[in-house]
């Protein structure tokens, strides 16, 4: 394993900066514990002028509790120059000792405070330069808990020291290890520090070259330090004194080969540098983890205010959008400590900087405890942050928020509210450095860091055994297995591993579960009757085991090996895991397997009478004895291939014994019943005829695309079951299709010297709703006629707004899509004259907008779809989602996608497209703006084009 120690040398004089993944980086400076002013002329832009230097943190003699007695966080005013800046720096003997190029946040080392409250005055004199719109103490709020524990190591013995990972059924996913073949990183910051004698963690002995130790001012906590090895353990570490034979702690168990481990050092930083600290700690390539556990942990916002929150989550986003340039990585987020608190906003996305990157408005989170003062300021660098990068002002979507469970499931008291998924958290057992809350080198944890640690190295798994899952595939992955866990409250990792095969010719998961030997003895790759023998021989050997074994033998993931236990487990591999009533032909003859209830031995039946199994059947049968093929037998028969909704048909049932040697008796009075799916059967039951045949007629409904009828025929001493199917003809149902216009000129002159709001000018809005129907309609607003204008302060506005939309839709002889295409294009202008500058500041604007969404049904088999267009737009979104998730998403923010092109297959079920462009111009000005636009006339123009086809390639 790879790791890698950045800002591990708390104050030391490094000359060896670090960019992101630690790799050596020319553009970021390497720390200066002085300080600097800022670079460039007087008359530059300051915040244009920032540069990347690496956080010095603060040594511990000037840490007070969460106060940082020697910083300041402050904001730098839009407009203000390098000379103001450093003018403002020099009165208040302040310089700048961290800061991210083009980002406006910096931290400010200053002579230090002896309490809070002069560290909120020397704040308040810095924005009262006017070089500064925002300053507050410098803080370091979060902080981690933990309980003492005597020294209880994994051993040999099976389940002792992983109740935790028992519950999320953790142990079974380490039998698909030998398909993990792709490299992932893991990134988390934290506090690490170097307390000798305690280096008892193979995989992190290279913290003896750095760290420092550090005595935390709550003697009941652990040693700072402690917490960052401690989630390296939990998520990934194999920490034992011998983990050649000792279970997996952590759990990821191919860590050691495949994961790359970024420790991140945060001690002494200031809570805005600690954002800075995880943004560069995060590799420029590869599959990346990021695993945030430090929460604020005070929903009353008494240590930190939500303005200071709102700002720190506007700082974060700065950062990944901004000086990450798009990077996409999982971010697992710590829900935090806050339990049931009664406060007004106790949840886990406010609990955080990082959850603070899914709230959707980040100004409702300042407004809740900022005075107007501050409200003004914030919401000033938050509408000037959004027009540089429109992404800033949405919810980042690469976030899974994780909360705490007891072993049953039950939230934990102490787990803050709100997160996606959970975990088990409660006496969470890792290694430790020593101190306070260990004894040797372990503790044990109730906190949501340790239920996020697992979903870390969960996530880091499942990107070794499938390293082209997508970020949303990733998150979509774990929510699922959350949502469908077998134990409510406890995200199932067995589920989210198996989640990684998509179908039986894709099934890598499954492959290496039933590959457990070969003709020498060892998997050779292949499901054969190799296999069947060592199953069986394991079967019979594990019996009458008193305690789980979770051995490789065991394929159903309830930790014990055969016998009769059972659980859930998808064996026909839907996209995403599903539970169901799935039957095999064995022998031939239907046999029915409950994946909601599944033992060992009816995993190796399913399977082996499948694609998967490649040996010999001949001594499949002698090895296994599966069902089907003797006894009581029933079949059906007059059940179509495809039917219609309403269609009828009628169905033979016969029923009778297959004789031992050879041969069948059809016999009367054989009891038939029937369970449905889609359809109506009548009659529902009765009995056979003296040729064991029993009639009935079905009635297809509309609901399914495959109706199942499931027949049963039982005798005094035994039953038989059947099903048969019929699937749903071809095609494509148009469900909804709703097109939305709009144009709008409009100005607004600020609050301000007693001077009103200018109404706006005029809008346009036209939106249809069509169902059902072909449209083929221009609309389109003469430009002669669409001239508005108003005045008011002393200025004057008009403003023009035109739109063109055409959309059709084209369908087959049937009710088959053969085209849609859909063109909007929208153009806006305002003009401003006479600009008033005694106003406090004014925005005049032309927006323009045009939308189209489209919900479907595919029917019957598959679907062939294209999607092909054009853009060029400002904003722009092509959203194409399905039952199994995201198609096809194309934007503005994400990616640069001006030329549109996807095509694959549709699998049944409902999809929704949503197209949509928009532009807008603008003319504004405020008193602090050397180069705003400040009058004349601004245009909005953009078009996007798209043809969409969809059709079956066959009846």
């Amino acid at each position: 394993m790879f790791l890698t120690l950045l800002l591990s040398q708390g104050c030391s004089d490094e000359s060896n900066p670090t960019g992101p993944g630690g790799t050596p980086s020319p553009e970021i400076l390497p720390p200066n514990p002085a300080g600097m002013l800022m670079p460039g002329e007087e008359s530059d832009d300051a915040t244009a002028a920032t540069v990347s230097l690496t956080p010095s943190p603060a040594p511990a003699a000037e840490i007070a509790g969460t106060l940082l007695t020697t910083r300041l966080a402050a904001v730098i005013a839009p407009g203000a120059t390098v000379g103001e800046v450093n003018t403002a720096l020099a009165d208040q003997s302040a310089a700048i000792v961290s800061m991210a190029e083009g980002n406006s946040y910096v931290v400010l080392v200053i002579d230090a405070v002896a309490d809070r409250a002069e560290a909120e005055a020397a704040a308040a004199e810095l924005v009262a330069t006017d070089a500064f719109i925002y300053a507050r103490p410098g803080l370091s709020v979060s902080r981690g808990r933990g309980t003492d524990a005597a020294k209880d190591f994994p051993d040999e013995t099976a389940g002792v020291n992983l109740a935790h990972l028992t519950a999320s059924r953790t142990q079974a996913a380490w039998n698909l290890r030998r398909a993990a073949e792709d490299r992932a990183a893991l990134v988390v910051p934290e506090w690490y520090a170097d307390v000798p004698g305690y280096l008892e963690v193979p995989d992190l002995e290279f913290i003896t070259t750095g760290g420092r130790p550090v005595t935390p001012e709550d003697g009941a906590a652990y040693t700072a330090g402690s917490m960052g090895f401690y989630l390296l353990g939990v998520a990934a570490a194999n920490w034992d004194y011998d983990p050649d034979f000792s279970p997996h702690t952590g759990v990821d168990p191919a860590a050691a080969e495949l994961l790359d481990v970024y420790a991140v050092h945060t001690y002494g930083l200031d809570d805005s540098e600690k954002l800075w600290a995880a943004a560069y700690g995060i590799p420029d390539d590869g599959n990346v983890v990021l695993l945030t556990t430090e929460t604020f942990d005070d929903p009353d916002g008494e240590l930190i205010r939500y303005i200071d929150r709102a700002w720190l989550g506007l700082y974060w986003r700065r950062m990944v959008l901004g000086v990450m340039d798009g990077r996409q990585f999982t971010h697992v987020v710590a829900a935090g400590h806050t339990g049931t608190a009664d406060a007004s906003f106790n949840d886990a996305a406010l609990n955080s900087s990082f959850g603070l990157a899914i709230v959707e408005d980040l100004a409702a989170i300042a407004v809740l405890d900022a005075t107007d003062s501050e409200l003004a300021a914030f919401q000033m660098a938050y509408q000037n942050d959004i027009a540089t990068l429109p992404a800033i002002g949405e919810p980042m979507d690469n976030v899974i928020l994780v909360g705490s469970s007891g072993a049953t499931g039950a939230e934990s008291e102490f787990s803050t509210p709100g997160s996606h998924v959970r975990t088990v958290g409660e006496a969470v057992p890792g290694p430790c450095l020593g101190g306070p809350g260990c004894v040797g080198v372990t503790m044990h944890v109730d906190d949501s860091a340790a239920a996020a640690a697992q979903v870390a190295g969960l996530a880091g798994y499942l990107w070794h055994l499938d390293p082209e899952l997508s970020v949303p595939d990733m998150l979509l992955r774990l929510q699922h297995a959350y949502s469908a866990s077998a134990l409510p409250g406890v995200l199932d990792a067995w589920i989210a591993a198996l989640s990684v095969d998509t179908s039986l010719y894709d099934a890598p998961a499954r492959k290496t579960l039933l590959d457990v030997s070969g003709p020498s003895g060892v998997p050779d790759g292949l499901f054969t009757e190799y296999d069947l023998t060592a199953f069986t021989s394991a079967f019979e050997a594990f019996g009458g085991a008193i305690s789980p074994d979770w051995s490789v033998y065991d394929l159903n993931g309830d930790g014990w090996t055969g016998g009769s236990g059972e659980s859930r487990m998808d064996l026909d591999i839907n996209n995403l895991p599903g539970f169901s009533t799935v039957t095999r032909d064995i022998n031939g003859e239907e046999v029915t397997f409950d994946e909601t209830r599944i033992t060992d031995e009816e995993v190796l039946c399913y399977y082996a009478w499948s694609d998967l199994y490649t040996g010999d059947a001949t001594q499949r049968a002698s090895l296994l004895d599966c069902g089907g093929g003797d006894g009581l037998f029933v079949q059906v028969t007059g059940m179509p291939e495809r039917a219609s909704p309403g269609e009828t048909a009628l169905v033979t049932v016969t029923a009778g014994f297959n004789l031992p040697g050879g041969g069948v008796s059809h016999e009367a009075g054989i009891h038939i019943s029937f369970n449905s799916d889609g359809l109506e059967v009548v009659p529902s039951d009765g009995l056979t005829n003296a040729s064991g045949v029993f009639l009935a007629t079905v009635t297809f409904g509309d609901s399914r695309n495959r109706m199942e009828l499931g027949t049963w025929a039982e005798s005094a001493i035994e039953a038989s079951y059947a099903e048969v199917s019929a699937l749903r003809h071809n095609e494509v149902e148009l469900v909804e299709r709703n097109v939305y216009i709009l144009a709008a000129v409009y100005a607004t002159y600020s609050p301000g010297a007693g001077i009103p709001n200018v109404e706006f000018i005029n809008e346009f809005d036209d939106a249809y709703s069509i169902i059902l129907e072909t449209f083929d309609e221009r609309i389109r607003r003469p430009e002669g006629g669409g001239a508005v204008s108003g005045s008011a302060a002393g200025m004057n506005a008009s403003g023009m707004a035109l739109i063109d939309l055409t959309t059709t839709v084209d369908f087959d002889s049937g009710t088959n899509f053969s085209g849609m295409t859909f063109t909007g294009e929208s153009n806006g202008s305002i003009t401003l004259s006479n600009p008033n500058f005694q106003v406090q500041s004014y925005l005049a604007s032309s927006e323009a907008y045009a939308e189209l969404d489209l919900s479907f049904i595919v029917w019957g088999e598959p679907a062939i779809y294209s999607l092909q267009g054009n853009v060029s737009s400002e904003l722009y979104d092509i959203d194409f989602d399905g039952p199994d998730g995201q198609v096809y998403l194309c934007d503005s923010e994400d990616m640069p996608c001006s030329t549109i092109s996807s095509s694959g297959t549709l699998q049944p079920g409902r999809y929704d497209l949503d197209l949509y462009n928009s532009d807008g111009g603008r003319i504004w000005w405020h008193e602090n703006c050397d180069d705003c636009t400040t009058s004349g006339t601004q245009g909005s123009s953009g078009f996007l084009d798209v043809t969409f086809e969809i059709f079956h390639a066959g009846n």
